[in-house]
């Protein structure tokens, strides 16, 4: 659906050329919601810009659906751009319009009649959940309701693709949560390809079937959703899911926490669980097999795209080579152990 290669965009400043993005290329596939994740400054929003041009890339190519864009302009590029929608973080509404005029305005800016727009709007309206809002003007609408009024105008032309630029950075969780809902449902229905910029994690988690995550303007980690959440490869990847995926261990905990034993010190182990492996009763059986006791310290399941993934911080108390025969046991069933360092005494579990 959408083709991106080897994508360049440089911008001139007082102090010298400003590379932006640098030789990005992505394959984005009909139908998904793709998400594109990366601190301020990392390129996303040009990247996104440069997917309908409104920012001309320096060099590279985009292809949506099968026409190279980067090669058109004037009424060319103004046409392909009917298949591309897109949603803006601050709305970017007309406060002299209703909620319904401003649905239609880009069919009247197409040469449809006033008329013809506000009938095809009003359908529009009611799929993003504001029938009853169509007569109410932007200022009399709530955040959440003005962008579901972007998104419904931004529908209005029928796109194949809807590009959404930070659409819920300017809103609250729970706003944001109904907006995110709304996309996934757009999505199932209308089968639209939805490229969703973001620098918040917990969205890319939400909705999204892949990302791509960027740093200083190029890719440094792509892939299905929950494989970059669950095994991240790249230092930034990991600092934007650490919070979200891996809770940090209890301050008392690192404080005694030793990376060698020290006397009868206990090894403190971090099993991962992803995946199928969730459903294994390893910590059980590891008691039953190895007659060592598990002392549960911390843990957390969480689902990604309806997988489970989650984690246990735990204390294991018996002797070296039960533990060492437990940790083998533990690699063979397909999940990930470590031992973050030894403790001594009790460590005392967490809730």
């Amino acid at each position: 659906m959408i083709e991106i290669v080897d994508l360049t965009k440089t911008f001139h400043a007082e102090g010298g050329p400003v590379h932006v993005l640098k030789g990005v290329s992505l394959t984005i596939h009909k139908g998904e919601v793709f998400g594109v994740i990366g601190r301020s400054g990392a390129g996303k929003s040009t990247l996104v810009r440069c997917i309908n041009l409104l920012e001309r890339p320096t060099s590279g190519k985009v292809v949506v659906a099968g026409q190279e864009i980067t090669a058109l302009g004037g009424r060319a590029l103004r046409q392909a751009r009917h298949s591309i929608g897109m949603i803006f973080q601050h709305f970017n509404l007309l406060s002299s319009r209703t909620a319904l005029d401003n649905v239609a305005l880009p069919l009247e800016l197409a040469g449809r009649s006033r008329a013809d727009a506000r009938a095809a709007a009003a359908p529009l309206l009611e799929l993003v959940g504001l029938a009853n809002k169509r007569v109410r003007y932007p200022a009399e609408l709530s955040g959440g309701e003005k962008q579901r009024v972007g998104i419904a105008r931004a529908l209005a032309s029928e796109p194949a693709v809807l590009l959404c630029d930070e659409a819920t950075s300017a809103l609250d969780p729970e706003t944001t949560q109904s907006i995110l809902a709304l996309l996934q449902d757009i999505n199932r229905k209308l089968g639209l390809t939805i490229v969703l910029i973001t620098h918040e994690m917990p969205v890319i988690k939400e909705i999204c079937d892949r990302v791509a995550v960027l740093e200083h303007g190029e890719i440094a980690e792509l892939g299905p959703v929950f494989d970059v959440f669950t095994a991240p490869s790249a230092e930034v990847t990991r600092r934007f899911v650490r919070d979200l995926v891996d809770r940090a261990l209890p301050a008392h905990l690192v404080e005694r926490m030793q990376a060698q034993p020290a006397g009868t010190g206990n090894p403190v182990l971090r099993i991962v669980f992803r995946g199928p492996s969730a459903n294994t009763p390893v910590v059980a059986e590891v008691v039953r097999r190895f007659g060592i006791l598990l002392n549960i310290l911390q843990a957390q399941v969480d689902y990604i795209q309806g997988e489970p993934y989650g984690n246990i911080i735990l204390e294991a108390i018996g002797g070296a080579q039960d533990v060492a025969g437990a940790l083998e046991f533990i690699r063979s069933k397909d999940l990930k152990v470590e031992v973050l360092g030894h403790v001594g005494g009790d460590a005392r579990p967490v809730a």
